[in-house]
């Protein structure tokens, strides 16, 4: 599982540099439009600003510091693979270095106070949502239907990225990628740190 989530990680991250090429720019910029017209889904937008929080750094470690109260051993290596993504993801996106939509694109709707002002690519908030989703999913024994919670969610603050106008497709989808891929990695390892810590 740890090989698998690794290159699942690396694949999504690659895979997200589609932007790159003419047909995948065109693509991500049609995908951008739709999620971002200008029209109000009001039900939608409700949705999208109820879930945000749960892409940001601080709900992340608020669940981590759950669980080692809890007294779960598994989340005391979770600490680690949250540190890594919260390492990597500025360090790629000042390597890649894309513009954010509403720098970029003139017809963007911007729907945040306070909008980022870091790169494009990938995106963080993806990134630990689906962080989150895989650790539910992957190293909790949790039921068939808080797995697909959990995944619905990180789909929600993947898009809510876009809605948004911080983020095209392509950053959501990289920015997901990278950090389930962490978390089935991480899922492989956290059995055998609870013991070495029980």
């Amino acid at each position: 599982m740890i090989a698998a989530g690794l290159a699942i990680a690396c694949l999504g991250v690659a895979s997200g540099l589609v932007w790159r090429t003419p047909p995948g720019a065109a693509a991500d910029l049609r995908a951008f439009e739709l999620l971002n017209r200008p029209n109000r889904i009001p039900v939608l937008d409700a949705l999208w600003a109820a879930v945000r929080p749960l892409g940001r750094t601080w709900f992340l470690f608020v669940v981590v510091g759950a669980g080692m109260v809890l007294g779960r051993p598994v989340w005391v290596s979770f600490v680690g693979v949250a540190a890594l993504l919260t390492l990597l993801e500025p360090m790629l996106k000042q390597a890649v270095r894309r513009p954010r939509p509403y720098h970029h694109q003139p017809q963007a709707k911007l729907r945040l106070p306070a909008p980022p002002l870091d790169p494009s690519f990938p995106s963080g908030d993806s990134g630990r949502a689906g962080l989150l989703a895989a650790a539910v999913c992957l190293a909790t024994p949790a039921p068939l239907w808080a797995c697909g919670c959990a995944a619905a969610l990180a789909a929600l603050v993947a898009l809510g990225r876009v809605r948004a106008g911080v983020h095209y497709p392509s950053d959501v989808w990289a920015g997901g990628w990278l950090g389930f891929g962490l978390g089935m990695a991480w899922a492989g390892v956290a059995p055998g740190v609870a013991r070495l810590l029980t």
